[in-house]
């Protein structure tokens, strides 16, 4: 299967970034956008020269491949009907918001033999390729993802619609089963939590601890992570990658310092200035790199880099962390 007709359902802010990077690959048409709303439909459609259709089932057989990049509660019926008509699927992250719901689309994909790909985008930051050889057995990981309200994703919490994300690039690299979870959060605009912090703790002994909050006054994508060797920081949103030796052979008597104006019984304070080398990091586009891998697995039929059942594991997890957050909900001190 070379030429591929793929149809975009979800005209919101992911739906217009995937109609317009897919004009870069060859061999590839958009059939498509879907969106019940007429004006974004019609926006996006008029945008990109592209059909517009108010429902996916108008154009279910008439596709080979769709990217669903609805509001996450369509996620599972959108994709069992198409995925029941063997259209191959990349949905956007979270794959579903329950268990339950994934589990049915992963034996769905099975049974229809077809790709099921979910859009955990930062497995395909550059910074992160540029920084995972270095990554080799970490046993320990801080995450910050943060950002003000934006009011999309409204109908899943933090959770689901940030935490996630660096959740997913953990276990990725862990590869070991979860064996203890703490979580607190708290809601601040809607029904659901929007902030939250959870500490995670896997069966080799390595621990993740996760911030995530989307009414936060700065916005960061940053991940460190350490091993017996690195120390490692990655920004998501700068794509950048720096790397610490811990066991360097520069003696660490070298190591440059930077006087301060305080004084030690008289005498100045010079604290290290600690050597972080930042790595070469390729300008690739995240989307654009995992719109490629979804269509070369199609073609090739290969596994893609973040299958439905890793999906599923993820949304397992912050099922988890939802479920320990509305038992131990933080609320204002009166």
């Amino acid at each position: 299967m070379s030429f591929l007709r793929l149809a975009v359902i979800g005209a919101g802010h992911l739906g217009r970034i995937h109609t317009r990077l897919l004009a870069s690959h060859e061999q590839i048409a958009v059939a498509g956008i879907v969106d019940p709303n007429p004006n974004a439909c019609q926006s996006i459609s008029a945008e990109f020269g592209v059909p517009a259709y108010s429902h996916h089932l108008d154009l279910a057989n008439q596709i080979d491949a769709a990217i669903i990049a609805t509001p996450t509660v369509y996620h599972h019926q959108v994709a069992l009907d198409l995925i029941g008509q063997g259209v191959h699927t990349l949905i956007e992250k979270p794959l579903t918001h329950s268990v339950q719901h994934a589990d049915a689309l992963v034996r769905a994909a099975k049974d229809h033999n077809v790709v099921l790909q979910v859009g955990h985008v930062e497995r395909f930051s550059p910074a992160l390729s540029a920084i995972k050889p270095h990554l080799k057995d970490a046993y320990f990981f801080e995450a910050s993802r943060t950002s003000g309200y934006t009011g999309r994703s409204a109908d899943i919490g933090v959770v689901l619609d940030l935490m996630i994300h660096d959740l997913d690039v953990v276990l990725s690299l862990v590869q070991q089963p979860v064996v203890g979870i703490e979580a607190v959060g708290s809601t601040v605009i809607g029904p659901h939590e929007d902030m939250a912090h959870a500490r995670l703790r896997f069966a080799n002994g390595a621990t993740a601890n996760l911030h995530a909050s989307r009414v936060s006054p700065q916005a960061q994508r940053t991940m460190k992570a350490y091993t017996s060797e690195h120390a490692v920081a990655i920004d998501f949103s700068q794509l950048t990658a720096s790397l610490l030796p811990l066991r360097d052979t520069t003696p660490h008597s070298t190591w440059t310092s930077q006087a301060t104006s305080g004084t030690n019984n008289g005498a100045s304070v010079s604290p290290l200035e600690i050597p972080w080398t930042e790595l070469t990091v390729e300008s690739n586009n995240p989307i654009l790199e995992e719109q490629r891998n979804f269509l070369d697995c199609i073609r090739s039929s290969k596994e893609p880099r973040v299958t439905g059942q890793q999906a599923r594991d993820a949304v397992a997890i912050c099922q988890q962390i939802t479920r320990q957050i509305q038992a131990n909900q933080l609320r204002k001190v009166a």
